[in-house]
């Protein structure tokens, strides 16, 4: 009885955490950067993931020369050319930075920052 008492308690336990973890999605801005003679190019791209029901799908996407396009709700398509102006796109629709790391790859200085947004 006692088994079947802790067995009970262990499973209430472990239910009520399941349904207490919060959902979330995620996606990755990673920029390239580059030395020019006078300044520093910077290459823009967003990962996704593999997620077919990510809720930036078909709203933002990787455009041309290391952009990332926006497609408004008023049909619009903003092209963003620079880390700060895709931070304020994102946090528009509720993301929100919560790491950023940079590497060295064959020369290249690359920066990824990693975006959450907790859904409901």
């Amino acid at each position: 009885m006692r088994k079947v008492l802790i067995l009970f308690l262990l499973l209430l336990f472990a239910s009520i955490v399941s349904f207490s973890q919060e959902k979330a999605e995620y996606c990755i801005v990673r920029v390239t950067y580059s030395v020019k003679p006078n300044n520093l190019d910077s290459k823009l791209s967003i990962d996704f993931g593999t997620n077919i029901n990510h809720s930036l799908k078909g709203i933002i996407e990787n455009g041309k020369g290391g952009t990332i396009t926006v497609n408004n709700a008023d049909g619009t398509v903003t092209v963003v050319k620079d880390e700060i102006d895709i931070f304020s796109v994102l946090n528009k629709y509720g993301f929100v930075l919560i790491n950023s790391y940079t590497m060295t790859l064959l020369d290249k200085s690359y920066a990824n920052f990693i975006f959450e947004k907790k859904l409901k």
